[in-house]
């Protein structure tokens, strides 16, 4: 296999919205790191939608830490 010239454009890794499922470039996404995952977010406003749902699920009991 051949390399790209160097002065080619690399592909960024991608990577899905876990809200809203957007492709976004993976160094201009938010993420939220758990103990076995990583969840990447397009915006704040998908992140905090997220974690909105999140709490709303656990019936708004806090996060243990």
């Amino acid at each position: 296999m051949t390399q790209p010239p160097a002065d080619m454009p690399r592909e960024m890794p991608q990577v899905s919205c876990a809200m809203c499922r957007r492709e976004i470039p993976r160094s201009a996404a938010q993420s939220a790191e758990g103990r076995d995952y990583v969840l990447y977010f397009c915006s704040l406003g998908c992140r905090e939608s997220w974690e909105k749902q999140e709490r709303d699920a656990k019936g708004g009991r806090p996060e243990s830490g």
